[in-house]
């Protein structure tokens, strides 16, 4: 008889990144409002809330398009929205009850081919380039 291993290979790839993290109701209202350069590759800003729930967001006062990525405490993606419009005004909900959320820059998502079912890493940082 042959032998046929289970297959234990995590086909999920793990995405790192630079968060500035935003916790707090004014730092997250502000979020990435008035900022005009692009942030670097790897950078993003992390919105922490204190419970899962749908999390709105909206692109006023945003100059840059940006890519949102929401995650689960274990860092595991679990819905994506990508190219949020600069300026808008309309908001972009999430139709999971979640904890996290990643903006960065719009085309990331495309661009590194992140898909539902990856794995994100944070690594905290102070402030964005």
């Amino acid at each position: 008889r042959k032998f046929h291993p289970t297959c234990t290979t995590n086909y999920n790839n793990t995405f790192q990144f630079e968060a500035k993290v935003v916790s707090t109701p004014t730092t997250k209202k502000k979020g990435l409002m008035n900022r005009k350069n692009k942030l670097k590759d790897n950078q993003g800003m992390l919105f922490v809330f204190d419970e899962p729930q749908t999390i709105s967001l909206w692109m006023k006062n945003t100059y840059i398009p940006l890519d949102a990525i929401y995650f689960n405490e274990d860092g595991k993606i679990l819905e994506l929205n990508e190219n949020l419009k600069p300026k808008s005004t309309k908001s972009v909900v999430s139709k999971k009850s979640l904890k996290y959320v990643l903006e960065v820059n719009g085309n990331t998502i495309k661009n590194k081919n992140i898909k539902i079912g990856d794995y994100i890493k944070i690594t905290k940082i102070q402030h964005l380039k």
